[in-house]
């Protein structure tokens, strides 16, 4: 925990400021804790039937905005969407003493800005792992051999890359020297990644767009879920650092290269601006995708393959749109021939078959067939994945429409390593399907998963537990 004291107030009511301490959580966690209170804890209630005017609690307001100026630069700070945590009232002799605890959703440190009110034209994050999978050149020390050393610092070298909407993605680094405590003097380094150029938008609509497109991507690389480490918005030509419950502080670089499945030298950084462009297209899979590589989730078997097995067909949709199980014109000529044939049917239902869902999609692919497209897409990347192709696309059906038509209310014991390995594979085919969109080659990803130990660790499962599909 890190606490700074400072000065705080409502931004309607600058000259009313209240003294207090802001308390940061190693999870990205903060609670305000203010000596008085920014918002009244009574209110005066009067009772015209007995003419008496009485203190009651006041209603406790939410969503408030704060600003605040600390001891510890940088001074300024915004709370923004702070909730009531708690208030106390203590009274003594010669005075009553105040306290009002308030916890903000989110954290700007740098600036003072207008809330969710306010615009932003850049972001640039770190991860877990970051500097790892960034390369970042290691420090040499060399001698002169006059007694003094020369540290030689080699810069991380990555081009701009542009992206949708004219956006510009690029790596910068920080470097500091320090003083160790044996007297030596050290380099402290940190890589972020960069998009500017953004048309001005507010930080809900870029965390949205891009903040999880880039944390979704570098999971990706990873090959696991991977936490926020460090975040900062450009506001008005400065870099306001943010804050907010779920990121991690402390030591964010304790990757070792094997963990790093696809490492900026192998990929380059155009395969990421591809991917923030892709993650416009299929939205959610990503965020399930890098959910799934957790393999830390607490949703049971039964809820991760129902969601997955649903994902599938969405993801398909989102990428392939144009495909069709018959054309149109096809399916237009056979919903005719059927109401040609029912014309004279007084029942309604028919008239429903007709017109509803029943003849409404006859163009549109089947379950099956968009599995099999997925499939066919990363064949090459991905060696093995799915075993015995038609079994294990009948089996991922037969999964999903399960739910329709189970009569139990839980998944039977015999399927249970199926099931498994089903939500396992699906998981490896759309990070697979969302790399290969984002032109990464199928030859980097299939050398690469292919030396991926828990990929392997999964498919040698697969064929211990499953051997009418991994035979």
């Amino acid at each position: 925990m890190n606490a700074e004291t400072g000065l705080f107030w409502l931004p309607d009511t600058p000259e009313t400021k209240v003294p207090g301490r802001l308390v940061a959580g190693q999870d990205g966690s903060a609670a305000l804790e203010l000596i008085g209170a920014i918002t009244p804890d009574l209110v005066e209630s009067y009772d015209p039937g007995t003419n008496v005017t009485t203190s009651v609690p006041a209603p406790e307001q939410f969503n408030l905005l704060i600003h605040g100026f600390l001891s510890d630069v940088p001074r300024a700070v915004t709370l923004i969407d702070c909730f009531p945590a708690g208030r106390t009232r203590t009274s003594h002799q010669i005075a009553t003493i105040r306290t009002q605890t308030l916890r903000p959703r989110l954290l700007m440190r740098g600036a003072l800005v207008a809330g969710d009110a306010a615009r932003f034209t850049g972001v640039r994050l770190r991860t877990a792992g970051f500097n790892t999978w960034a390369g970042m050149p290691r420090v040499d020390t060399s001698s002169p051999g006059d007694g003094s050393f020369e540290l030689k610092v080699p810069p991380l070298e990555a081009a701009d890359v542009p992206t949708g909407k004219g956006v510009r993605l690029t790596l910068v680094e920080e470097a500091a020297t320090r003083q160790q405590a044996n007297g030596d003097l050290g380099v402290t380094r940190r890589a972020w990644i960069q998009l500017t150029d953004i048309e001005a938008a507010t930080f809900r609509s870029i965390s949205a767009e891009y903040v999880t497109a880039l944390v979704g991507y570098l999971s990706f690389a990873r090959g696991a879920s991977i936490p926020l480490t460090g975040l900062q918005v450009l506001y008005d030509g400065k870099w306001l650092s943010v804050t907010f419950q779920g990121m991690e502080s402390g030591n964010d670089d304790t990757a070792a290269r094997h963990d790093v499945l696809l490492p900026l030298r192998v990929t380059g950084l155009q395969a990421v601006g591809n991917f923030v462009d892709v993650y416009r297209t299929v939205g959610p899979a990503v965020p399930i995708t890098q959910d799934a590589l957790s393999n830390q989730r607490r949703a049971t078997l039964d809820t991760q393959v129902l969601e997955l097995t649903t994902v599938a067909e969405g993801l398909h949709r989102d990428l392939y749109p144009t495909q069709e199980r018959i054309p149109k014109q096809e399916a237009k000529r056979i919903r005719a021939l059927v109401a040609d044939a029912l014309k004279d049917e007084t029942n309604p239902r028919y008239k429903e078959i007709v017109i509803g869902t029943v003849l409404g999609f006859l163009e549109e692919p089947n379950y099956k067939s968009r599995l099999k497209q997925l499939i066919d897409e990363v064949a090459d990347a991905m060696p093995g994945l799915c075993g015995n192709q038609d079994e294990w696309i009948k089996r991922a059906a037969e999964a999903r429409n399960s739910y329709a038509h189970r009569k139990r209310g839980f998944i039977d014991e015999s399927k249970i390593d199926e099931m498994y390995v089903i939500s396992q594979a699906l998981k490896w085919l759309f990070w697979a399907v969302i790399l290969l969109k984002s032109d990464v080659p199928p030859h980097t990803l299939r050398e690469r998963i292919t030396q991926h130990q828990p990929y392997q660790h999964l498919l040698a499962h697969a064929g211990q537990a499953v051997p009418a599909i991994y035979s």
